[in-house]
């Protein structure tokens, strides 16, 4: 089994460079490009949305609909001439920055795996409760629970996918957002708080973890 995480400088964090990170999350359906990604910064917390879809639905909620390139290099760049690290749960971020933009996020930058960060601190026993029980999966849900931060069960991962869907087989069908039905309103405005709790929650993570013993 692989120990990359105790050994790879992304694994790693100070306490200044957990609090100054970018932190990213994506949300998309499952072999496309991402539909929204949601950035925090220093307790700033916004959303892009990047499928031209989804535009009436961004319009509903004040939303910009940007070009997923573009609003990657900006962050990259300022990353750089910020000395900030981009950081999120995960390599998935980081691979689909690259895969559907065409934007490197690990090169060049610092970029923080909080995945990792929090893999290693629980192995080591310094998480409450001390080392993790056999068969731990170290997804951000577990740590939620461990941290006492769980999502409300109607934000469930396996539901935001379908969430997407939703909302955008109403923009599909549907000549402007008043028209779209009640459950498809519901699905883009919980596919919207689940992506922002997960941003905030790695955030949380990362940040705790720093200033206990991580």
């Amino acid at each position: 089994m692989s120990r990359i995480y105790r050994e790879s400088p992304s694994a790693f964090a100070t306490i200044q460079e957990a609090n100054r990170a970018i932190y990213i999350d994506f949300e998309g359906k499952t072999d496309e490009a991402p539909a929204l990604l949601g950035i925090m910064l220093e307790g700033q917390f916004w959303q892009e949305v990047l499928d031209p879809r989804l535009a009436m639905a961004a319009e509903a909620k004040q939303l910009r609909l940007r070009d997923g390139k573009e609003v990657l290099q900006e962050l990259r760049t300022r990353a750089l001439e910020e000395n900030r690290r981009i950081a999120a749960f995960g390599t998935s971020e980081a691979d689909k920055a690259k895969q559907y933009f065409g934007v490197e996020l690990e090169s060049g930058i610092s970029y923080l795996n909080v995945h990792w960060l929090g893999k290693r601190w629980w192995l080591d026993g310094l998480a409450p409760g001390g080392r993790p029980p056999r068969g731990q999966r170290f997804s951000l849900e577990e740590f939620e629970k461990l941290l006492g931060t769980e999502k409300p069960k109607h934000l469930g991962r396996q539901k935001a996918t379908k969430k997407l869907q939703s909302i955008l087989e109403q923009c599909d069908k549907k000549a402007c957002y008043a028209d779209v039905s009640r459950s498809g309103k519901r699905s883009w405005t919980n596919l919207l708080t689940y992506n922002r709790l997960d941003v905030e929650h790695t955030a949380s993570l990362a940040q705790h973890i720093v200033s206990n013993g991580g």
